[in-house]
């Protein structure tokens, strides 16, 4: 199964990035360590930021 995702950038148009089931796990895996460490420490601002380069570190 290929997942589609839209993302909307500040300064860039939308696009559309296709990708597979094991880079959705890998990624859902991947965010919810980083949640669960930001929570840990208490520290939940900044969390967007940390998911958000997961993703684009997946993507690319």
């Amino acid at each position: 199964m290929v997942y589609s995702i839209q993302q909307q950038m500040s300064k860039s148009p939308d696009f559309e990035v296709d990708i597979d089931e094991e880079t959705v796990n890998r990624i859902r895996e991947r965010v919810l360590l980083a949640e669960k460490e930001q929570l840990h420490l208490k520290l939940p601002q900044g969390i967007i930021s940390k998911i958000t380069q997961i993703i684009v570190e997946e993507v690319d």
